[in-house]
């Protein structure tokens, strides 16, 4: 299960931050990174990829896991391409402890 909720950025009203919500029972840490990875590629091949601020990917079936939320603030500044070494994309995603 999959859902998607952008709200106006804070900093720029121009901008959107996409929140998305997944259930995947034991899907933390770099495998989330990973999973968010995805999605974020997703979303910047898409016509919205320009507008989006950040992008916080939560497994809700893990919300009380500190590595079940990650976000990437920069979203502008990451490409995620898939020639990416695995630590590069890992390193755009901060878990909610980090500030």
């Amino acid at each position: 299960m999959v859902y998607v909720l952008s709200q106006h950025n804070v900093d720029d009203r121009t901008k959107e931050d996409v929140i998305v919500r997944i259930c995947s029972p034991g899907l933390v840490g770099d495998q989330l990174k990973d999973a968010g990875t995805v999605i974020a590629r997703s979303i910047k091949e898409s016509p919205a990829g320009n507008s989006v601020a950040t992008l916080r990917v939560t497994n809700v079936a893990e919300g009380n896991h500190p590595q079940g939320k990650i976000r990437c603030e920069d979203f502008a500044t990451y490409t995620f391409s898939a020639n990416a070494a695995e630590g590069a994309l890992r390193a755009a995603w901060k878990y909610p402890s980090e500030s």
